[in-house]
Formats: structure tokens, C-alpha cells, sequence
């Protein structure tokens, strides 16, 4: 009888060949080295390049341009003193100033422009502003109730026409400037003023605003209005700033006056404005600017006398205002021991400049016309002889010339060449940045 058969017992493993261990260590090894090389190789790679970069970058590119004519200019800036041909409105009693039109405008003979209110009234003329109030507050809540058809386009065009007057305050207030602060604040109030007496041509058909009509009617007949007015007596700009230098100061006297004597108006001149406040009678309180023109006197100090001679048109900037008056024509020209004495006249920016007694100007006194370069494209500079060096481009090689400064100013030189082969001519190809490139190299 046979035995069944039974699993035969599992060999025993293999025990590891030292030798062939070994061999995978030094593989693993191996790939390591590999792979650090490799990274080494990456980061050399990289600073390599980084250096090459930075070594461009040290060195610069050469840059070229081409001679062409330009201007230097010398710029004289003082303070120059502004006169006009102006009529004074004064007071004809004692009392408050309150004007009728904006200042600025323009107003023709005849019309009214301030009144004074006598002592004692100030507080019916509040009364008057508090009704004024009630009623433009009342006159827009009809208006938005679909009543009073064409009131909503006075509004609007009062509205832009205050905007404008807005833009301009901000914009004297972003740069510090609050000297037109008083007019701007007069403009406003005339504006609406206007357009209440526009308003009441419109019918919106309300027991209210009737009722606060006729009381402020009662309130203006108890002031005495009439009594109390200015009027043009001639064409012009109104303006409500005086100096009292109004009658001291006339184009006429520029033409005898000492230059010394320009110094002690340009100190006098302060501008006061005189609306909503008490005066006297007889009182200047307002004043027309007229006439075509208004003349400038400034003494410009290291100015030679042949710089502005008269009958010339000149150009006089003014930094201030961002704005250019020219042409203006030279009516008197001398030289003094301070400087060169100047009367210009010009028609330009009359209603603008109106409010302005005194302008910073800049003008210029010297300039000097020639093929112009800018002062980093010389070099080896002979300021005792006048001369420097160039680098000029012929025929695709860099060539170094000598040439003769004319004139220069902060940025820029105007040239003339030494010789006649120098090859300084118009349109001419020239080095900007002469340390990119040497005397003989080639460009391309």
C-alpha cells in the first residue's frame, strides 16, 4: 500500500553575491556623479550667461544721429508791471458793495455795475439773499414736478457756466494759488442771481413762489436800489480788484517814467477786493479796464542793450498763467546800471490778464542759430579756445573732428567747423554716446 504523495519543502534563498551588490552600489554612484555634474554644469551654464548679460548691458550700444540746425536760447525771467488804460467807479454814498455783474465781463456804457447799500440796510439785504435761497430751492422742486416748461435749461446752463468757475478753483487750489478765490466767489454769485431773474419769466403756476416774489420786491423797493448804482460810463472789462495805483498808473507815463521808478510799483501793487464790504463815499470800488491794449515795463538785470530794440516784436512767456503773449512790440528800450529797461505793448490776453497787476516773465535775451548737438556728444572740451571734439560717421568708420563751440545752454551746443574738410555739415551722420565706439572703428 503506497503513502500519499506530500508538497515537497521550499528550497532555501540564495544567499546575496558580494560581488554583484557591488556592482549596483557603484552604478547608484555612478548616476549620482552624473547628476551633480550635470547641475554643476546648469548652474556655470547660468552664471555664464548672467555675466555675459551684465557685461552688454556695462557696454553700451553705440547711438547715432544727424546734424541738423537748432536754436539755443538765453532766457532773462523778471517781474514786469502791468499797465492799462482804466476808469474808476466810487461809491456815491457810504454803504455796501454788492456787484450786479460778474468780474471779468465784458459791459457796455450804461450799465450797472455795483450798487451800494446804504448803513443800516445790511439786514434787509440778508432778508433778500435768504428769500433769493427760497425761492431758487422752490423754483428747482417745481421744476423736477414737471412744471415751469424751459426752467430746467436755465438751470442747466447755469449749472455748466458754475462748473467751469468749479474746474478753475480746483485747479488754483492743486497748485496753492488762492488770489482769484474772491472773484470766483463774486462770479458765482452774480451767475445766480441771473438766473433768478431769468426764472421769473417763467410761469410755474404757484401760490408759493408768487408769494415769495412779492415779498422779495417789497424788501429790494424798501432798500432803494437805484440809489445806490455805479455805471459804466465806458466800454470795457470789469474788474472789482483795486490797488489804489488806478490813477497813479497810465500807459502815458511809461514813456517819461524812471526805470528805478518801476521797482517801487511793482512793491505797491496789492490787489484788495471790495465786494460784500463797507466803504465811504466816493470810494473807488470797482474799475473798466479799456482800451485795445496793455503795456509791460521790466527791468531785465544782465541784459545788453542791443537785445530788445525798439519796434521790435517780441515773445514774453508767462509761466505763471501756462499762457504766451506775442506779438508784443518794444515802445521804449534802455540800458541802466541794473539792467535793460523795457516797455512792450501788446492786444493779446487782455480780458484774461485784467486782474493782474504784476506778471513773472520770461523772455529771451540772446540766442544763436547752427547745426546743434546735444553737450554728452563731445568730448575733450577747450572751454578757454571754444572748442571740442566729435565723432562724425564716414563712409561706416567713426572719425574724431575739432569744432568750434558758438553757443551752448544746459543741454545742447550749436557748432561751426574748424576748416573746410571737416565734414561738420548738415545731415551728417554723428556718435551720441562717444565712449561706445573709437576713432577708427566700424559701425556695422
Amino acid at each position: 500500500m503506497t503513502s500519499p504523495s506530500s508538497t515537497p519543502a521550499p528550497s532555501p534563498r540564495p544567499a546575496p553575491n558580494p560581488s554583484r551588490l557591488s556592482v549596483i552600489e557603484a552604478r547608484r554612484a555612478r548616476l549620482r556623479s552624473i547628476r551633480l555634474a550635470f547641475v554643476v554644469f546648469l548652474v556655470m551654464l547660468g552664471a555664464a550667461l548672467l555675466v555675459l548679460l551684465v557685461m552688454r548691458r556695462a557696454d553700451p550700444s553705440p547711438r547715432f544721429a544727424f546734424l541738423q540746425a537748432g536754436t539755443v536760447e538765453h532766457v532773462a525771467t523778471a517781474r514786469a508791471l502791468l499797465v492799462r488804460e482804466e476808469s474808476i467807479l466810487t461809491a456815491p454814498a457810504e454803504g455796501v458793495v454788492k456787484p450786479l455783474v460778474s468780474e471779468g465781463s465784458r459791459v457796455a456804457a450804461g450799465t450797472r455795475v455795483v450798487l451800494v447799500i446804504g448803513e443800516g440796510k445790511e439786514t434787509v439785504l440778508q432778508e433778500i439773499r435768504t428769500l433769493e435761497q427760497q425761492i431758487a430751492s422752490l423754483q428747482r422742486e417745481l421744476m423736477l414736478q414737471g412744471k415751469g416748461q424751459g426752467a430746467s435749461a436755465i438751470f442747466d446752463e447755469t449749472d455748466q457756466e458754475v462748473s467751469i468757475l468749479a474746474d478753475l478753483i480746483r485747479k488754483d487750489a492743486a497748485v496753492g494759488s488762492l488770489a482769484h478765490m474772491e472773484a470766483y466767489a463774486s462770479s458765482i454769485s452774480v451767475l445766480l442771481e441771473r438766473r433768478t431773474t431769468r426764472l421769473m419769466a417763467i410761469d410755474f403756476r404757484d401760490s408759493r413762489l408768487l408769494r415769495l416774489h412779492e415779498e422779495k420786491a417789497e424788501k429790494e423797493e424798501a432798500l432803494g436800489l437805484d440809489a445806490g448804482s455805479c455805471v459804466a460810463q465806458r466800454p470795457g472789462t470789469v474788474q472789482f480788484s483795486l490797488d489804489g495805483l488806478e490813477t497813479d498808473l497810465f500807459p502815458g507815463l511809461l514813456d517819461t517814467i524812471e526805470p528805478g521808478g518801476i521797482a517801487a510799483f511793482l512793491q505797491m501793487g496789492t490787489r484788495r477786493h471790495l465786494q460784500e464790504i463797507p466803504v465811504a463815499g466816493g470810494e473807488p470800488v470797482a474799475r473798466i479796464v479799456e482800451g485795445m491794449y496793455q503795456y509791460l515795463a521790466v527791468l531785465l538785470p544782465g541784459v545788453g542793450p542791443d537785445a530788445l530794440s525798439v519796434g521790435t516784436l517780441q515773445e514774453v512767456r508767462l509761466p505763471s498763467e501756462g499762457i504766451v503773449l506775442s506779438p508784443c512790440r518794444v515802445t521804449r528800450s534802455e540800458i541802466t546800471q541794473e539792467g535793460l529797461f523795457v516797455v512792450m505793448r501788446t492786444d493779446r490776453h487782455l480780458d484774461r490778464l485784467a486782474g493782474n497787476r504784476t506778471l513773472d516773465v520770461e523772455m529771451v535775451s540772446s540766442s544763436t542759430t547752427g547745426l546743434q548737438v546735444p553737450l554728452a556728444a563731445l568730448t575733450e572740451r577747450d572751454r578757454d579756445e571754444g572748442t571740442a571734439s566729435l565723432h562724425l560717421v564716414s563712409g561706416g568708420i567713426v572719425k574724431k573732428i575739432r569744432v568750434r563751440v558758438l553757443d551752448e545752454d544746459r543741454e545742447s551746443a550749436v557748432l561751426e567747423p574748424i576748416g573746410s574738410d571737416s565734414g561738420l555739415v548738415a545731415y551728417a551722420m554723428y556718435l551720441m554716446n562717444p565712449g561706445s565706439l573709437e576713432e577708427g572703428e566700424a559701425i556695422g
